[in-house]
Order: structure tokens, then C-alpha cells, then sequence
């Protein structure tokens, strides 16, 4: 009989961006509405969100991806979705978030600012 060696998955360390970097990437709206929603503390799955920012599923992969990468969200646990399908719950790292803020804070963006007054107003 083969002998199977079963590994565990390690999920690496989230990187440290430089701050133009960390700007660059959570300064997109979407993204900080995504942060929105899941910093009121209750897990939510990549389909929850789509429907609450009215966006394709695919789109929203893409965001949380990015914010995944960066290490203010992570996965919380999973749940069987439709279909058979096991659905990702994520969340927010308070912690995280709160020390990407601090970075940030040290070069304000205006144009951040009103590229989200704008995409906050045309969802309106």
C-alpha cells in the first residue's frame, strides 16, 4: 500500500506595501466600501457583498483579493452555498485595518476622496 503524506497549507504572512502602495490599493472605492460592510463585525461571503454593491460576483473576487493580499480581510470560515456549492465567509482584521489607516493618514488623497463621493452618489 502508498504511503500519502498530507501537508497543511500555511497561508503566508500578509506583505507590507509601501504606502503609495497601500494607497494605490485601498484607495479604490469599492474597496472601502467592502471594508464598510464587513467592519460592522458580522462575516460575509463574496456573494453577500455582490448583491449589497450590486456587482457581479466576479468583480467583487478581484477586490477582495487585493484586500485579502493586503491582509485586512480574511477568510472566517465556510458554509455550503447553493448548488452544492461551499461558500467563503470573510472578515474583516480590525487590527490590520487599523495600522493601514495609521500609514495612510501620513499622505491624504483629495482626489481618493471625491473619486468616492462620486461612486457613493451614483449609486443613489
Amino acid at each position: 500500500m502508498p504511503h500519502i503524506t498530507l501537508r497543511t497549507h500555511k497561508t503566508p504572512a500578509p506583505e507590507k506595501p509601501s504606502a503609495p502602495r497601500a494607497r494605490h490599493d485601498l484607495g479604490h472605492p469599492v474597496r472601502m466600501r467592502i471594508m464598510s460592510i464587513l467592519l460592522d463585525d458580522r462575516p460575509r461571503t463574496q456573494r453577500e457583498l455582490g448583491r449589497n454593491l450590486l456587482m457581479s460576483s466576479a468583480a467583487v473576487h478581484y477586490h477582495l483579493a487585493a484586500l485579502v493580499k493586503l491582509g485586512v480581510v480574511r477568510p472566517h470560515s465556510t458554509h455550503p452555498g447553493p448548488n452544492g456549492i461551499v461558500e467563503k465567509l470573510y472578515c474583516a482584521d480590525r487590527s490590520r485595518w487599523q495600522e493601514m489607516l495609521t500609514q495612510l493618514d501620513a499622505g491624504v488623497d483629495v482626489r481618493f476622496y471625491l473619486d468616492y463621493t462620486a461612486a457613493w452618489a451614483h449609486e443613489r
